[in-house]
């Protein structure tokens, strides 16, 4: 496993909070957990197309490891049974990304108009509460 040559410097509450949710699937895996709940391995593969195997699965260790979904294993078949869910702590994290969101699309829609915002979570149709100031 990959071990950082340098310890981290985080110096506040938000690069802390950052580095927890940072990463290319992280944000996309909330994305899908908080849209279909509890999920299986394969769903959240075929909800994200274009990751490997072994790069979700390193992914969703390391998201376990911060203790920002929770792993489910059910045995009642020959083979277990896994599935994943976003933890408790998780949960109180998701309004604050949805504002995050709505930030980004209405940063999106202002600078890139190619760029297409997200149909999943729906905090796309809020966008005209924003200020101005940000348009």
């Amino acid at each position: 496993m990959y071990q950082k040559k340098k310890q981290e410097d985080i110096r506040c509450p938000l690069e802390y909070a950052i580095s927890l949710i940072s990463g290319k699937w992280n944000s996309r895996i909330l994305c899908v957990l908080h849209t279909h709940g509890t999920v299986r391995y394969s769903k959240i593969r075929d909800e994200l197309v274009s990751v490997s195997d072994a790069v979700l699965s390193a992914t969703l260790k390391e998201m376990l490891n911060k203790n920002l979904i929770v792993k489910h294993v059910l045995s009642t078949e020959l083979t277990p049974h896994v599935e994943y869910s976003l933890s408790d702590y998780c949960k109180t994290l998701l309004p604050a990304l949805q504002e995050l969101c709505k930030w980004g699309g209405v940063y999106f829609t202002s600078h890139d108009k190619s760029i297409p915002l997200c149909k999943r979570c729906g905090c796309n149709t809020n966008m005209k509460n924003m200020p101005n100031a940000v348009l």
